[in-house]
């Protein structure tokens, strides 16, 4: 399977958000668990009834993560890569998965 290489400025678009400070030179894939989070994956930090994604978010940065979609408010505390910050990781999610599928199929 060919690896995807996602265009910051796109992916932004899609989710509505913005990079905070700068955007990663590239994404190669988008993840939302730090435990299968590979190098070049944009980590998204969600929040759950039990948990808080944006809890693990230095995690991904370990992990090899180029970057994490955070909530807006979140504070950088620890953490050196560029984020993308919007107003829901969760709808963000979304926006970023019906992004990528219209790129590939925009007939959809």
């Amino acid at each position: 399977m060919e690896k995807v290489i996602f265009e910051s400025d796109a992916l932004a678009g899609w989710c509505g958000g913005s990079w905070d400070p700068q955007p990663p030179e590239s994404v190669q894939g988008i993840n939302h668990d730090t435990r299968n989070c590979d190098e070049g994956n944009l980590y998204v930090a969600l929040r759950g009834d039990r948990f808080d994604g944006h809890d693990f978010i230095a995690d991904a940065e370990v992990r090899g993560a180029c970057g994490a979609v955070v909530s807006e408010s979140w504070r950088r505390e620890g953490v050196t890569f560029p984020v993308l910050r919007v107003t829901e990781t969760a709808v963000a999610l979304r926006d970023l998965a019906a992004g990528y599928r219209r790129q590939v199929d925009p007939d959809i």
